[in-house]
């Protein structure tokens, strides 16, 4: 039978110094030596855990268009990749209104994601305000009053009808510029 002390250079790396004044005992070693031995000799005894994988979550990426230079997200929802001609002039004069440009925003299409992606985004994002227009997928902004900015915090969300609808409705067109206005130039 080997000395039970031969393991300990496995467990203890750092070097071990005496101190003067203090005497160190074999039994002192013993002890130690038989307390990781009983340590280890439980930890094999234990019976193993086996932890089950979770599923994991798929964040689906949603398709964008523009750089965010200025810290606007506009989530639209459209059977295009981001939006039909007819609905991006018509947002683009819009935003022009509001001294914002194409690179100054950043256009989600988010037809077909879940509000996981669309937390991921703005995570992602850096981001000031968001808009939404015809869309109730964005939870922050479920049961809001269309065209009534609300704030929290430092940011600012809007939920509007869909561009489309604004497009043709002159009501609406001043009801969004009202609320551009207050977000933007106010």
């Amino acid at each position: 039978m080997t000395d039970s002390s031969d393991f300990l250079p496995h467990f203890i790396t750092e070097p071990i110094y005496v101190i003067a004044g203090e005497e160190q005992t074999q039994t002192a070693v013993e002890t130690v030596a038989q307390e990781v031995t009983s340590a280890t000799a439980e930890e094999d005894s234990s019976p193993q855990v086996v932890e089950e994988p979770q599923e994991a979550i798929t964040i689906k990426p949603i398709p964008t268009e523009g750089q965010n230079l200025k810290g606007c997200v506009i989530f639209v929802e459209s059977s295009e990749p981001i939006l039909d001609t007819a609905s991006k002039e018509f947002l683009y004069k819009v935003l022009s209104s509001v001294k914002r440009g194409e690179n100054d925003v950043l256009i989600a299409n988010i037809t077909d994601v879940e509000a996981d992606s669309i937390e991921a985004l703005l995570a992602e994002q850096n981001h000031k305000q968001v808009l939404c227009f015809g869309s109730s997928k964005f939870d922050k902004l479920k049961g809001e009053t269309l065209y009534s900015p609300k704030q929290d915090g430092h940011k600012t969300y809007l939920s509007c009808d869909s561009l489309t609808a604004i497009a043709q409705d002159v009501e609406k067109k001043k009801a969004l510029w009202k609320a551009l206005q207050s977000i933007f130039l106010g």
